[in-house]
């Protein structure tokens, strides 16, 4: 393949990363963003520290980090589960479902102006394409190569 193809490649991911922190509004960091979507996904259940370290691709201590700056902001909560109190669940509270809300409103937002700008056709081809990109790097990391 051509050098510069491949040059042009490593580029547009280097602007990628560093959309992934301009592109949604707000002053949480893309990591509190995400564990707060995952936390609103789950809903009224809660969600185990493990499974966030898992989701999130961090360590545990990461994701208590992130946990203990959510939770000093009112945006969730940690309960104990009933049946085994030592299993701690994650929560959001009314605070934390509303940020979480405004970042998937702002979101759709993003995405809506960008299928505009590319067109259906486009729009489903970038789908695809970026599907095949994410499988590749799953495959390669998950080898360990």
């Amino acid at each position: 393949m051509n050098l510069s193809v491949i040059d042009d490649l490593i580029s547009a991911f280097h602007r990628m990363r560093d959309l992934k922190q301009q592109a949604y509004a707000g002053n949480r960091k893309l990591q509190e963003r995400r564990l707060l979507m995952l936390l609103k996904d789950a809903g009224t259940s809660g969600v185990r520290v493990v499974e966030l370290s898992r989701a999130l691709r961090v360590t545990s201590p990461f994701v208590t980090q992130l946990l203990n700056k959510l939770e000093s902001a009112g945006l969730i909560v940690r309960v104990r589960e009933e049946s085994d109190r030592r299993i701690v669940l994650v929560r959001l509270t009314a605070e934390g479902e509303d940020e979480a809300t405004a970042i998937l409103q702002h979101m759709h937002q993003v995405m809506v102006g960008l299928s505009e700008r590319l067109g259906e056709e486009d729009c489903r081809t970038l789908t695809r394409l970026l599907h095949e990109t994410f499988d590749y790097f799953d495959e390669k990391l998950g080898s360990g190569e």
